[in-house]
């Protein structure tokens, strides 16, 4: 569970931006991350934008990789 994570940037994670970080891992695009979550495009942009700025990263890329190396996939 994100909440416990050891690690302060991966607790300030909501559940949603949890199940973003996990369909960027999977390769989808901003546009599918919308339609699958049923939610714009601009909506999905702005949760990556807020995840980038939670983990103190700069791309979809470092997000993913943060992810695998903090075991919240």
């Amino acid at each position: 569970m994100v909440r416990e994570s050891p690690d302060a940037r991966a607790r300030k994670l909501t559940a949603r931006e949890v199940e973003v970080i996990g369909m960027l891992a999977a390769g989808h695009t901003t546009p599918e991350i919308g339609s699958r979550l049923h939610i714009s495009t601009v909506t999905a942009r702005n949760h990556i934008q807020n995840i980038l700025e939670k983990l103190e990263v700069h791309s979809k890329a470092e997000v993913v990789a943060f992810a695998f190396q903090k075991r919240l996939l």
